[in-house]
């Protein structure tokens, strides 16, 4: 089945998707259950979802309402494992595991009474087509609802960040160049309507970081997804490092917000309409070429010769990967983002070796060499992207980066306490 979600293509690292596909669920799923709720979802029906990944919004369902007969469909092997797994709970079964397509369920006519599509059909290239069969399965007076996205909507912060949206302009049209629609979040009432359903309502839930902390609302990103978009030519290098810098700062302001939403669209099989798929998809096919589009713009690094031993350099990265991971099980030929490294890390990293060593590194490199050894080869190569060239480096042991007027008015040491203070509180938010 193809469309702009493909396991493979969409993380660097199986288990830590996982993982996040979890804290997705946790962060949202006690609002969600209510709107399910007040759509009609009650104990002791029939119920399907379509898409259920490792099976965690079931497993959260069935534990409200024990007495659902439940099926999980999932097409892909890796994760339909899981959901096998996640199945077994206590020595019982929840629910029965379904290896499938939404566009072609393995179940009879008219069997369900609930079926729930969780960010899938944002990702959808035929969603039509997925509405036809879920509609099939509906028995008369059947509930459909749909979780998605809306990527106009997605993530906003205060301190506002500007890149932040030039990174999902960047994300929306990586995944209309898929085969997804990255926006469909707005469009599903009309689907819903279109598609022979009546009594559609549409709720928007929220999840904010001062009731759910910063740990759910991070854990619960793709953070690494902005190195593809650059890779691939969608996003600019620039951009990403000012994004990212401005992100650190961000985390770091007292009063700082993250603030996500969900779309949540619900309505009743309408019996008494014939409903012509074929024709519904062939005009949204149309109307989704006029949004494909994509930019070929990638960041270059520019180049300096670095003077320092291979051996005292790679020493130094690596103690910065293990303050920042908070953890000493790290080697030299681990790769930054599968042992929990995240985007939102690097600028850490970056400003304290600039500021102990005198060595600078753009986050662009950072991404293009995971690994500590290859990032120090890379720096000690001349190619490091500090933008000028350097025949030796000189330790600022006595450097603090400056972010503001206040600390230009400040002392060397008690700027160097605001920044432990700063690097301290940045590392409390992470456990």
């Amino acid at each position: 089945m193809k469309g702009s979600y493909q396991l493979e293509n969409f993380t660097e690292n199986k288990e830590l998707e996982v993982q996040r596909l979890k804290a997705q669920v946790e962060l949202f799923f006690d609002k969600e259950f209510e709107a399910f709720k007040k759509l009609g979802l009650k104990d002791g029906m029939r119920i399907i979802e379509c898409g259920s990944g490792p099976g965690y919004l079931m497993v959260n369902i069935l534990k409200r309402f024990k007495n659902c007969k439940a099926t999980a469909l999932e097409i892909d092997p890796y994760l339909f494992e899981i959901l096998s797994k996640n199945a077994q709970q206590d020595g019982k079964q929840l629910y029965t595991p379904l290896q499938g397509s939404i566009y072609d369920i393995d179940m009879p006519d008219e069997s369900v009474d609930f079926a729930v599509t969780r960010l899938v059909v944002e990702h959808l290239q035929d969603p039509y087509k997925a509405f036809s069969e879920l509609r099939r399965i509906l028995k008369p007076g059947g509930i459909l609802v749909v979780v998605s996205n809306d990527f106009a909507y997605h993530v906003l912060t205060y301190p506002v960040i500007p890149e932040l949206d030039e990174m999902f302009a960047a994300y929306n049209k990586s995944r209309f160049n898929e085969g997804g629609n990255p926006l469909v979040g707005r469009q599903l009432p009309l689907f819903f309507e279109r598609a022979g359903f009546k009594n559609v309502d549409i709720e928007i839930t929220t999840a904010h970081s001062q009731l759910k902390g910063d740990k759910a609302m991070l854990n619960a990103e793709n953070v690494n997804i902005s190195r593809s978009l650059v890779r691939e030519g969608f996003l600019k290098a620039e951009t990403l490092e000012n994004l990212l810098q401005k992100w650190f700062e961000m985390l770091h302001n007292p009063d700082h917000i993250i603030f996500r939403q969900l779309f949540i669209v619900g309505g009743v099989k309408d019996d008494g309409q014939a409903i012509d798929f074929a024709q519904l998809q062939a005009q949204y096919a149309k109307n989704l070429a006029t949004l494909k589009s994509a930019e070929n713009s990638v960041g270059t690094s520019s180049s300096s010769a670095v003077s320092m031993d291979a051996f005292e350099l790679e020493s130094l990265i690596l103690n910065e990967w293990k303050k920042a991971l908070d953890t000493d099980e790290i080697s030299g030929s681990d790769n930054f983002f599968d042992i929990g490294g995240s985007s939102v890390l690097i600028p850490e990293i970056i400003n304290s070796l600039s500021q102990t060593t005198g060595v600078k590194i753009k986050i662009l490199d950072f991404f293009q060499n995971p690994t500590v050894k290859s990032l120090c080869q890379h720096v000690l190569s001349g190619t490091a992207a500090n933008g000028s060239q350097v025949s030796g480096v000189e330790p600022k042991k006595e450097s603090i980066r400056t972010t503001s007027n206040e600390n230009k008015l400040l002392s060397d040491e008690e700027q160097k306490a605001k920044l432990m203070a700063q690097r301290n509180k940045f590392k409390n938010r992470r456990k």
